[in-house]
C-alpha cells in the first residue's frame, strides 16, 4: 500500500554504481552509487567526510555528488544541503543559534569565561573608555582663572565685611615656605613678610603683599598676585 505523495520502496530501481574501486584481492567497492525511487534518484556515498567543510575541496566525491545535484534537477529546482548534524535548522533564531554556542559548546563556553573575565578586569581597574562627555565644559560653567576666583572670593569676605581675614589667608602659601602657620593678625603677617625679605632680599613682590594688606578695605586682587610672583621668583632660584 502507498501512501499518498510517499513512493514505495518497493519501486526502487536495482543500483547503479556511480564511482567504483578494485582492491589487491579483485573485490569491487562501490565508492558511490544511485538507484531511483518513484521519479526521484537516490546517490549513496561510502563516506559522508568528503561532503564535509574540511574534506570538500580535494576529494572526487564531493565532485560526483555536486554534479549528480546538477544532473538530476531542473535550472528552476532548488537544492537544499542537509546539515542538521551541525545543528542547524530552519526554526533557530539567531539568538538561539548564540546563546547555544556560547553555553552548550566547549569553545563557546571558553570564549564566554575569557569576556568575563575580561570585563571584570576592567571593571575593578576603573578603565575609563574614552574621554568624559561633555569633553568641554559648558560657556557657563567653564573653570575661573585664579584672579577670577580671587576677585570672587574678595567679593565675597567685603560683603561679609572680613577683606581683612581673607587677605590673612592668601598669606598661608607664604608661611608654608617658612614652616609658619598662617598668620592670624596684621602684626604677625607683618613679621612673615620682614622675615622673607631677611631671608631672600626685598623684591616688588612682597611690597605689593604689603601695600595690599595696608589697603582699606585689604586689597585681595593685589595680595594674591604678589603673592604668586614670589612663589613663582622662589621655584626659579
Amino acid at each position: 500500500m502507498e501512501r499518498r505523495g510517499v513512493p514505495d520502496i518497493g519501486d526502487a530501481s536495482p543500483i547503479e554504481p556511480l564511482l567504483t574501486s578494485v582492491d589487491s584481492a579483485g573485490r569491487e567497492w562501490y565508492g558511490a552509487a544511485l538507484f531511483r525511487v518513484g521519479r526521484g534518484r537516490i546517490v549513496l556515498l561510502a563516506d559522508a567526510t568528503p561532503l564535509s567543510n574540511g574534506g570538500a575541496g580535494g576529494s572526487s566525491l564531493a565532485v560526483l555528488a555536486v554534479r549528480a545535484a546538477l544532473a538530476y534537477t531542473v535550472e528552476d529546482d532548488t537544492v537544499f544541503f542537509d546539515e542538521f548534524h551541525q545543528g542547524i535548522t530552519g526554526d533557530r533564531t539567531r539568538a538561539r543559534v548564540l546563546a547555544d554556542f556560547f553555553l552548550a559548546s566547549p569553545g563557546g563556553r571558553t570564549l564566554f569565561h575569557v569576556v568575563v573575565v575580561c570585563f571584570l578586569f576592567l571593571a575593578c581597574k576603573g578603565i575609563r573608555f574614552g574621554s568624559p562627555n561633555p569633553a568641554v565644559a559648558p560657556a557657563d560653567r567653564e573653570r575661573r582663572s585664579p584672579l577670577e576666583h580671587v576677585s570672587a572670593l574678595g567679593d565675597l569676605y567685603r560683603k561679609a565685611g572680613a577683606s581683612g581675614t581673607a587677605a590673612l589667608l592668601l598669606l598661608a602659601p607664604l608661611a608654608a615656605q617658612l614652616r609658619r602657620p598662617p598668620p592670624r593678625d596684621p602684626d604677625e603677617a607683618d613679621r612673615l613678610i620682614s622675615e622673607m625679605e631677611a631671608r631672600g632680599g626685598k623684591h616688588p613682590a612682597l611690597d605689593r603683599v604689603r601695600d595690599g594688606l595696608n589697603t582699606e578695605p585689604a586689597e585681595l586682587t593685589m595680595v594674591a598676585a604678589g603673592v604668586d610672583e614670589q612663589i613663582a621668583r622662589r621655584h626659579t632660584k
